[in-house]
């Protein structure tokens, strides 16, 4: 498939290249892009399903080849150079502003307008973001500098053993130490952090890295990054995106999200199962992609989620640790296939990838990741689609196994064509019965664009009913028409 062949995403890439000219010749303003009103991406009149790029190769050839793959959005820096390249090969930007969205005082709120401010009337421009996994990092950083902290303490104890001298008493205090850390006893294990010191004649740790103290800061945070929210929205009425990471509380996801419009994480479950503790919920498997698209979706305030899907394999990130072969490979075609619309049919606005620069060689992950997105693509208009005012639901034949996840279905309508996206999210192949279908009866149904296996029993509508037969893991996407 050629990029010709996406009618919507090549005239919104043309539209984007004429924007600046178009527009302000007749308005004096290039339209801010905005969210519809069921968290759709609106830019230029065209609400636009986003299939997003972190990496941003900074080169045009690199630029052409994420829009001929079929992405809309990539990453930006905050200068207009940036935004240019960006805007030249068809695509969008969305910029990370990183600490200065989240002034301390009044200084920092004038840095965050003078950096935003030039940028505004630039067509390419969609959406502005929020560190990344914020919340998330006041609590992850304290981790990784208390481990730190405690290999050095640990270190000074095998000293101390092998000149001859006995470190029992610290040994038990260290002993009593990891058990108040089991049971989250912070302000317990810094005490005991604090004799063990004194008897190892170590440094004090510092206290703005302690355990206890982070709660505090992740407020103290979210409170600066509600001032950002603010301003921004005081002179901008661009979109924020807050990605978090796949841990924290509703509670706290939701007291955050009040900082942003758009909300989600980012999931890398390859491999599955419970090697991989990237999910920190009960389902590690691929669907716990869908699982948490639906727990940022169910937050307080109504907020369209865009997910971070997986653009690398564990192996690639973690080059200095030894990490078996299969537990850091890289997803498969079908598996990135599968999340991506596991994603979709929870209600995502859009998902976006996450460490392709570090998986493009050798070259057949890149590859098939751009086939994937490529698909998703020549269906753009179908994902950025109002969801269709159909009743469908999705039952499944008998099988053998327990089926504790259902299978799911997503509804579109664009003209007179009916898209049916259903998502087999148990561990083994079903017949999924389609039913409420009653307005489509007699129509003819094809599956699209889609190699995995799937397979329409009967080409037509009957009864209201319509049966998929689908592979493990697998999604169809279903076309009804006349």
């Amino acid at each position: 498939m050629r990029a010709t062949q996406r009618p919507f995403v090549f005239l919104f890439g043309v539209a984007v290249l004429q924007l600046g000219s178009m527009v302000t010749a007749a308005t004096g303003a290039v339209p801010t892009p905005k969210l519809d009103d069921d968290g759709m991406l609106v830019v230029a009149g065209e609400r636009i399903f986003v299939l997003g790029s972190y990496w941003n190769p900074k080169t045009t050839a690199g630029l052409a080849e994420l829009h001929q793959a079929g992405f809309n959005l990539v990453r930006s820096g905050a200068d207009r150079a940036a935004l240019d390249a960006v805007a030249g090969q068809g695509l969008l930007a969305w910029i990370p502003l990183g600490a200065k969205i989240s002034p301390a005082n009044d200084e920092g709120q004038k840095q965050l307008e003078n950096l935003v401010r030039p940028l505004l009337d630039h067509p390419a421009l969609a959406v502005w973001e929020v560190p990344d996994e914020a919340l998330w990092n006041t609590w992850y950083l304290r981790l990784q500098k208390l481990a730190a902290g405690r290999a050095l303490l640990a270190e000074r104890v095998r000293k101390l053993e092998k000149a001859g001298k006995d470190a029992s008493s610290i040994r038990a205090l260290m002993d009593k130490k990891t058990a108040a850390r089991a049971r989250a006893d912070w302000l317990a294990a810094e005490a005991l952090d604090r004799k063990i010191r004194q008897l190892l004649g170590a440094p004090e740790q510092n206290p703005d890295i302690q355990m206890s103290r982070a709660p505090a800061a992740a407020e103290q945070l979210r409170e600066q990054l509600l001032r950002g929210y603010r301003t921004l929205h005081r002179i901008d009425g661009r979109p924020v995106w807050m990605n978090y990471a796949p841990r924290n509380t509703t509670t706290d996801l939701e007291r955050y999200a009040e900082a942003a419009d758009i909300v989600g994480c980012d999931i890398y479950p390859v491999p599955f199962g419970k090697s991989n503790g990237h999910s920190d919920l009960r389902n590690r498997q691929l669907s716990s992609v869908g699982d948490y698209t639906e727990r940022f979706l169910h937050l307080r305030g109504n907020r369209p989620a865009w997910m971070v899907l997986q653009g690398f394999g564990w192996q690639d990130i973690r080059k200095d640790e030894d990490l078996p072969a299969a537990a850091g490979r890289r997803p498969t075609q079908q598996e990135s296939r599968f999340m991506l619309y596991d994603a979709i049919v929870r209600g995502a606005r859009g998902v976006l990838y996450w460490g392709v620069n570090y998986a493009q060689k050798p070259p057949k992950f890149w590859h098939e990741l751009k086939e994937v997105v490529e698909e998703a693509a020549t269906l753009g208009e179908v994902w950025a689609a109002r969801d269709a005012k159909l009743s469908v639901t999705a039952a499944f034949e008998p099988t053998m196994g327990s089926v504790d996840r259902p299978p799911r279905v997503l509804a579109k309508k664009v003209g007179q064509r009916h898209y049916l996206l259903v998502v087999n999210e148990h561990t083994e192949g079903l017949v999924v019965r389609l039913e409420g279908l009653g307005e489509l009866d007699g129509m003819t149904a094809s599956i699209v664009g889609d190699q995995t296996g799937c397979n329409l029993p009967s080409p037509h509508v009957e009864h209201g009913a319509l049966a998929v037969q689908i592979p493990s893991h697998t999604a169809a996407v279903v076309l009804v028409e006349r």
